[in-house]
């Protein structure tokens, strides 16, 4: 999250009456004449002093001078208007304040680490499955059951790897060998769409189970 970035604070008033005396000074400058323009610039006399400016920002918001009362009718039109208002979400009283930018980058931060964290358990999880399934083939069997409970339908048809369709061929349910089909993993083909059981996928259900346990 970026650093605010602080920018000294200048009375709009302060900024006006710069604004009138060098328009003032602009008007003098283009009414003279060209011939004359070189001869009369040492004598060039401007409404408000040179030293004016520095008096107007020592000034402050007084409001004493004629430009601030000029100035002061304009302030309280654009404040009816909206016009140069700030935003409501800029405006000091609707700030957010920084325990709740705290508060939120604290719990993104959580979020990251449990997405991260999960990401490493399904990786590991999948490796153990894939090491149980050497060590015990049946365990496929039993994956296949589990989801044909979850599928709750008489017309399943499974999808094996042909070195894996032996297996389940005991089980009783109907079995096609299918070389696309990974070894240790499965497909369950339902009259309502396919169940894939793939071995990423069953470790993401185990983690999804232990997470909620």
């Amino acid at each position: 999250m970026s650093e605010p970035v602080f920018r000294p604070f200048v009375p709009r008033r302060v900024l006006a009456r710069g604004h009138d005396a060098g328009h003032d000074a602009a008007a003098h400058v283009t009414g003279a004449d060209d011939a004359s323009a070189d001869a009369d610039m040492t004598s060039l006399r401007i409404d408000e002093p040179v030293g004016a400016l520095s008096a107007l920002a020592l000034e402050g918001d007084s409001g004493d001078s004629p430009t601030a009362q000029t100035a002061a009718p304009t302030d309280a039109a654009s404040d009816e208007t909206g016009v140069g208002a700030a935003p409501d979400d800029m405006s000091a009283g609707k700030r957010v304040p920084p325990s709740l930018h705290a508060a939120i980058g604290s719990a993104w931060r959580r979020a990251e680490i449990r997405n991260e964290a999960v990401r490493l358990a399904s990786i590991a999880c999948g490796k153990a499955v894939r090491r149980g399934l050497l060590v015990d083939p049946g365990l496929l069997a039993r994956f296949v059951d589990e989801a044909l409970s979850d599928a709750q339908g008489d017309d399943s048809v499974v999808r094996l790897n042909p070195n894996d369709a032996g297996i389940a061929a005991r089980r009783g349910y109907d079995i096609i060998a299918d070389q696309s089909v990974a070894p240790g993993e499965f497909a369950i083909d339902t009259p309502s769409g396919t169940i894939g059981g793939t071995i990423e996928e069953r470790a993401a259900l185990l983690v999804l189970a232990a997470s909620h346990a």
